[in-house]
């Protein structure tokens, strides 16, 4: 019993060790340096109204929840070459819960790569270069919280886009260049990246951004992109790329010119965005204001660049790619004064004119081709999204609490595929959901 108390007394004077921010070493000659960084979370939430899944009503008052958590060592040699590995892990819960499919009675659990990457870093007087090789996060737009961030969380033909809570960004496995010049002043990156998340997967997508820190002050952020998304094609004559199928429920089309041509899935993606903080010369000096309050920021996607015609494979005339209105993605957002109560809290609103869902089961469970969704006439679609986001923080940012209310992208998960919620679940108007989250890190 001593000897137990003992190692347990050992146990919690290693943790109080911990650093604030991190468990970090050093060895004798400073060549290396060890961070060790973690964090876990549990939200909960309900589906206050929805639409359903494919085919069926109305839905209302669905809970759900997760538990997560991951860990990453972070290795710093030489102050130029950073090694990053991390592993997180997740606890589902599917969504609808079938008698007769045993995988989603219980909780899932899924364990995945959180970050597998080198960087390489070259630091001058004005200028910054890194190179980064592996499975690395990466987020363009740092003002967003919900709406927003799209360029490579979504596919160009059929165009949509998938979200998760509280991760508005993207995990890219690839090569990224970084520049840097006067501290951020203008900053330009180059991503030659492979195909995790959207059909067909190991295509190679080559895309550029860069933003530009108006006065160096961050009162006016302005930035660009763009993406040629599956632009090399890793299969044989490109034909899970661009499937070439002739015949009534076909993948081709004709032309003004009266070819025939073939739907694809590759597609050039555009976005611009804009940041703007009133109080970027005073926030230093007005202390009733929190560090986020009042910025303004705005985006634009465009998602696919080459118009289409209208396709008939469903013997009726289907919406397609043919109007910039269906293409285009618009967000706004503005952090609300909280007057340092809160982190944030983040208003976003979306417009996006797009006449067929944000759908994507025809293929992934159905045809594998690059046609947009089938209508459902029961269902009256709204053009508008918008999130209400709040977080506040404790014990120097150690703990967070997180609650958004929104009628945004959300699916809900099943562990049995073919059941899943491929269409998002807030269509309507009157849909929303809300969920909250507790977090905590090292």
């Amino acid at each position: 019993m001593v000897k137990q108390f003992r190692l347990i007394m050992c146990f919690i004077a290693c943790l109080l060790a911990i650093n604030i921010s991190a468990l970090e070493l050093q060895t004798a000659n400073d060549q290396f340096q060890l961070d060790f960084k973690g964090y876990g979370a549990f939200y909960c939430g309900q589906v206050v109204r929805g639409t359903g899944i494919q085919g069926g009503g109305p839905v209302e008052k669905i809970w759900t929840e997760n538990a997560y958590g991951n860990l990453l060592v972070d290795v710093l040699y030489q102050e130029k070459l950073q090694i990053v590995l991390g592993i997180e892990a997740e606890t589902k819960f599917s969504w609808p819960m079938e008698a007769q499919f045993s995988v989603t009675k219980t909780a899932r659990p899924e364990v995945t790569l959180l970050e597998s990457y080198g960087k390489y870093m070259l630091k001058g007087q004005a200028n910054d270069l890194d190179i980064t090789a592996g499975v690395f996060k990466y987020k363009y737009n740092q003002d967003v919280r919900n709406l927003g961030e799209f360029m490579f969380r979504s596919a160009t033909y059929p165009a949509y886009v998938k979200t998760d809570f509280d991760e508005p960004r993207a995990k890219l496995l690839g090569l990224k260049l970084s520049h840097k010049i006067m501290d951020s002043f203008f900053t330009q990156d180059l991503l030659l990246t492979t195909e995790t998340v959207f059909y067909p997967a190991m295509d190679w997508s080559l895309s550029y951004l860069f933003n530009f820190d108006v006065l160096n002050k961050g009162f006016v952020n302005f930035g660009a992109g763009i993406s040629l998304a599956h632009l090399f094609s890793v299969y044989k004559d490109g034909n899970a790329t661009t499937p070439k199928i002739i015949g009534e429920q076909g993948n081709q089309y004709i032309t003004a010119a009266g070819d025939t041509a073939f739907f694809t899935f590759k597609g050039s993606k555009f976005m611009a965005k804009l940041a703007v903080d009133p109080l970027a010369f005073t926030r230093e000096h007005l202390t009733y204001f929190g560090k986020e309050d009042l910025k303004l920021y705005g985006e634009l996607l465009i998602v696919g660049l080459k118009s289409y015609p209208d396709t008939t494979v469903y013997g009726v005339k289907t919406p397609s790619y043919s109007d910039w209105k269906e293409k285009s993605i618009v967000t706004f957002g503005c952090n609300l004064p909280t007057f340092t109560i809160l982190d944030v809290m983040s208003l976003e609103l979306e417009y996006w004119g797009s006449e067929y869902y944000n759908d994507y089961r025809e293929i992934y469970v159905v045809a594998g081709k690059p046609l947009a969704p089938g209508k459902n006439a029961n269902v009256k679609e709204s053009k508008w999204k918008w999130s209400l986001y709040m977080k506040k923080s404790f014990f120097n940012d150690h703990i967070a609490l997180t609650t958004q209310l929104a009628r945004d992208h959300m699916r809900l998960f099943s562990s049995y595929y073919d059941h899943a919620n491929h269409r998002e679940m807030l269509v309507e108007a009157g849909n929303w959901w809300w969920v909250s989250k507790i977090s905590f890190n090292f």
